[in-house]
This record gives C-alpha cells, structure tokens and sequence, in this order.
C-alpha cells in the first residue's frame, strides 16, 4: 500500500497558484486532520456555489483526484487557489471578466492572457445566475442566527462531552454549507465591483470606486473591533467579550487551534 501525504500535492509545470485570500484564511502549516476538514468541504462546497450560478453543470459537482483540476491544492501544508482553473468559471458570470477576478485576486494580471469564460454553459448562467443574485443574500442572512445559535449551544456553552467524532462531522457539514453561501456572496460582490469599475473609469473618474466601495456596515469583524475597544474602556468585561467573540482567536482558520 502507498502512503502519501494530502498536505503535499504536485502541481504541473506552468499552472499558476496563488495563496493570496486562502493565506489568510487558513494560516501556519496544516495538518492532514486540518486538511481533511478544510480541503473536501471546501472543495465541495465551491462547486456547488458554482453551480448555483450555472457555471458548473451537475456531473461537475464530484471532487476530482487530480490536484490540478482542485480549486484549492495544498502545498507542504500550505493552501493556494488554482488561478488558472478559476480564472473561465468568474469570466463567466455577468460583468465580470477573468482578468477582473485574477487583479482582483493577485494585486496584478499576467500580460498576454486570452478571455477565458464558459461559454457553452452560457444560457444556464443566465437563468440561474439571476437566481443566484437574489436568494443569496437572503440565505445569507438566515444562516448567520443559526451558526451563531450553534455555537453558542455546542462550543460556547457545551457542557456534556459528547461523541467527538459526530460533532466532528456536524462541524464539517455546517462549514460545507456556509463555505457555499459564502462563495456564492462573493459572486455577487464581484460583479457588482465589476461594474462599479467599468462605469468609474468610463466617466473618467476611477478615485469614485475607492469611496463607493469602503465602509460596509454589518461587518463581524468591525463589531468586535468596537467591542474590544468597549473592554479597554472597562464598559464591556473580558469574559463578556469572549461570550460573543469566542469564535476568533490566533490562527483561527486553523482547526488545530
């Protein structure tokens, strides 16, 4: 029997990777049990985004063995986004191109690169995208109360030990869902900032895009930013601040913390 390692795959010569977004998202090196959580489920649950979308078509849906047709393959237990395998599914959603999606991504795009998008699965990015761009941010806003009320239930406040391993898996599928409904609210963001752009720089004022896109309320991150301001000014204790912000912490995106 062959043992190999999940956490270090080979890529074939020429396809570009890129850890920019995934980086930060599951920092340090991981672990094949922190793999085996993060790389399945989210491999799995971006093609179903993708396929919300019309880009995937259902027999697309199954995770591939081959590393350079993942999304996301992990190198000496660091995750990086198959650039070159991403870039035609964001060229195909509306108003977006696949060099929008690979600036936005890497900060720059490789020069000489042909339009990439998926043409042949045209006429069901049009019915099921529109679809997509208005149930996700409703399932959005559904799953937010319920993964907090989960937490709060088996993490923040679990008292009975429990079958490790069964809430194991529940974690994974939980994750597997929101990875989807995230996945499929970036898309729309996206194209939204797209198009944003493109009509910033054709009235020749591209300084506007910067101040349209700042500030989004609503954030998580911005409320606990004001929350551990709140316990620096003693208006808040330590124990409060972790009862609604526990969740976060060093390496978070790491499931060995």
């Amino acid at each position: 029997m062959t043992i190999t390692d999940p956490t270090s795959a080979v890529s074939e010569a020429g396809r570009y990777w890129t850890s920019a977004n995934i980086g930060e998202a599951t920092p340090d090196v991981l672990s094949p049990l922190c793999w085996s959580f993060w790389g399945p489920q989210a491999e799995a649950a971006a093609r179903r985004s993708y396929h919300v979308f019309g880009i995937l078509s259902k027999r697309e849906l199954a995770v591939p063995t081959d590393v350079n047709q993942l999304m996301t393959g992990y190198f000496y237990g660091r995750p990086a986004l198959n650039v070159d395998l991403l870039r035609p599914f964001f060229g195909s959603l509306p108003g977006v191109s696949a060099d929008d999606f690979e600036r936005d991504m890497c900060g720059h795009v490789r020069p000489g690169l042909p339009a990439a998008s998926r043409r042949s699965r045209l006429p069901f990015i049009v019915v099921r995208g529109v679809l997509g761009m208005r149930s996700t941010p409703k399932r959005q806003r559904a799953l937010v109360p319920r993964q907090r009320a989960w937490w709060e239930r088996e993490v923040r406040d679990r008292t009975a030990p429990g079958d490790p391993y069964a809430r194991l898996a529940d974690a994974a599928a939980r994750y597997r869902e929101s990875f989807e409904i995230h996945c499929c609210g970036r898309f729309v963001l996206m194209s939204a900032q797209s198009t944003l752009a493109k009509l910033a720089v054709g009235i020749g004022r591209p300084e506007l895009l910067l101040g349209l896109l700042a500030g989004l309320g609503g954030i998580t991150e911005v409320q606990l930013a004001d929350d551990l301001w709140q316990v620096s000014r003693g208006r808040l204790t330590l124990e409060q601040f972790v009862g609604r912000h526990g969740f976060h912490g060093p390496n978070e995106g790491n499931v060995a913390s």
